[in-house]
């Protein structure tokens, strides 16, 4: 029988994962650092049969048709993309629709990795945050961004912006978000701030939805968040979970981190005039890389890591447009502006008060204009 150190598993899942080890005597399994999906997620490690541990891998368990068609996305694209991606293998349960997806961990045997949102939580060194993210972009995704014969349907086509984020403008519902937060504050507070009302910004949200752009389309990881990326040890950086990867608009990699760096990196108690000005510097600071100053926001409650995360975001914007995803500055706040409007559905992690005020901020800055 297999020994767990883990008692919170479900029969189904523990049938999974000694299918996965190959029935070992002992596993030693970690959750990691998810929340915004129904599966859970494990780091996980097994007793070989001479006594030693397996190498690290990932356990993914949820519903076995979604688990299904990540692992096709795999096949399909990101195996293809990834130069040595790690042997993946899928396990189901006959008498069930769970199934596991285990994917082997290349970070090593030097210890536990931990994802983007831990080490970002912990690094005070904003230089070592911005070399970590352009890293990100611009070497380990490298791969998806450049143009070749690899990669097909890619190019440029002509949509309307509702066509171009469909997955996402489909969970738009601002009003239900409203009303679980406290509609008429949060109505106040968003008049307060940037004279504009709730049923307004829905309006402005639907003919945004109508607009017509040329965009940038080709292979996307599709739910690029700080804790779907792993950190080693030794700095590397490692994706996980691709149950979204697709050919789509290029922006949506940009702007998913972008995201949950404000939404759920931020400090939960940080002032909400604190986020806000946040959003300000970072528009004040666009195409500013090597000049951007953020160390105002230092004096701030929660500066610090306020300004790491403006640092990340300041990165994450310029390799956009280095990696060629968006046209131009107004392009990304549009798509951004329909991706947080998306996201407010989201009961659980993310930080809505700032969501809806950021929301509020983007239109207001496009009504501007």
């Amino acid at each position: 029988m297999t020994e767990f150190d883990h008692i919170n598993l479900d029969q189904t899942s523990r049938a999974l994962i000694c299918k996965a080890c190959h029935d070992s005597p002992r596993v030693w399994l970690s959750p990691l650092d998810k929340g915004l999906s129904g599966s859970s997620v494990w780091l996980a490690q097994w007793q070989l049969v001479g006594g030693g541990r397996s190498k690290y891998h990932v356990f993914k368990i949820g519903n076995k048709r979604k688990l299904q068609a990540e692992y096709q996305n795999v096949v399909d694209i990101a195996s293809v993309l990834i130069q040595g991606f790690p042997l993946m293998t899928l396990h189901d349960h006959s008498r069930s629709n769970i199934a596991l997806l285990r994917q082997e961990f290349v970070g090593g045997p030097s210890g536990a990795p931990k994802s983007l949102r831990q080490f970002l939580n912990e690094c005070s060194d904003t230089n070592v945050i911005k070399k970590t993210f352009r890293r990100l972009y611009l070497e380990v995704m490298a791969s998806w961004y450049t143009e070749s014969a690899e990669v097909p349907n890619s190019g440029d086509v002509t949509t309307s912006l509702g066509n171009a984020m469909d997955r996402w403008v489909a969970k738009i519902n601002l009003p239900a978000a409203a009303r679980e937060i406290g509609h008429a504050e949060l109505d106040k507070s968003l008049r307060r701030y940037f004279r504009t009302g709730l049923a307004d910004m829905e309006a402005r949200i639907r003919l945004l939805c109508r607009l017509r752009e040329e965009i940038r389309v080709g292979p996307v990881h599709g739910d690029l968040h700080a804790q779907n990326v792993l950190v080693d040890p030794k700095g590397g950086l490692h994706l996980i979970d691709f149950g979204w990867t697709d050919f789509r608009w290029r922006l949506v990699d940009f702007i998913m981190m972008e995201c949950s760096l404000k939404f759920v990196v931020s400090p939960a108690h940080a002032q909400l005039q604190d986020l806000i000005e946040l959003e300000r510097l970072l528009d004040k600071s666009w195409g500013m890389e090597s000049t951007a100053n953020f160390t105002g926001l230092k004096k701030l409650l929660h500066g610090k890591k306020i300004v790491g995360i403006a640092e990340a975001i300041g990165i994450i914007r310029s390799c956009a447009r280095k990696c060629r995803a968006v046209r131009d500055k107004e392009q990304y706040r549009r798509g951004l502006i329909l991706l947080t409007a998306a996201l407010s559905s989201i009961p659980t992690l993310i930080n809505r008060v700032f969501l809806f005020h950021s929301l509020g901020y983007h239109l207001a800055a496009i009504r501007g204009r």
